[in-house]
């Protein structure tokens, strides 16, 4: 299912065991190629949509149960909640 408002679109899935949400901004700049994506790589640096620990999405999807992409050890998928 893709949801999509003014500000972001949210594609769910569901397998056996999970639930999961992919989300991205509306006009789909979180899917970039490699080079359009450099500016986005620094994670310290702010941007619009940044899902971080900070981010309201992080907080909302944390209270209730999912777990998030970003706090994976190895590779990091910061659109990625799953429960």
């Amino acid at each position: 299912m893709l949801i999509v408002s003014n500000e972001f679109s949210v594609i769910t899935s569901t397998s056996a065991f999970k639930t999961l949400y992919e989300l991205s901004s509306a006009d789909g700049s979180y899917y970039v190629s490699p080079e359009q994506g450099r500016p986005y790589a620094d994670r310290s640096k702010n941007f619009d949509y940044k899902i971080d620990h900070n981010d309201l999405c992080y907080k909302l999807f944390k209270k209730h149960g999912f777990t998030w992409g970003g706090d994976w050890i190895s590779l990091k998928d910061y659109q990625h909640f799953e429960k």
